[in-house]
């Protein structure tokens, strides 16, 4: 099993992407910052019930190519 640890995780607002009647749908989701053997990954589930099963709502893997502004904390 790979060792992973979360550098950063809480609640964060998007945009659903569906408008109704011209007004935008947001939703609120439960993000994850992880970083593992292989990479960085930003993740994002509907609830944090979610998390234990592992089935993010959405993924993102990040390369080295991306830094953050504290990068140099961790």
């Amino acid at each position: 099993m790979e060792s992973e640890y979360v550098l950063k995780e809480g609640w964060a607002v998007k945009e659903s992407g569906q408008a109704v009647l011209g007004q935008t749908n947001w939703r609120k989701r439960w993000c994850r910052l992880v970083r593992g053997q292989h990479g960085t990954s930003w993740s994002y589930y509907r609830k944090m019930d979610d998390i234990p099963s592992n089935q993010p709502a959405g993924r993102i893997e990040l390369d080295s190519t991306c830094k953050t502004m504290n990068d140099h904390m961790f």
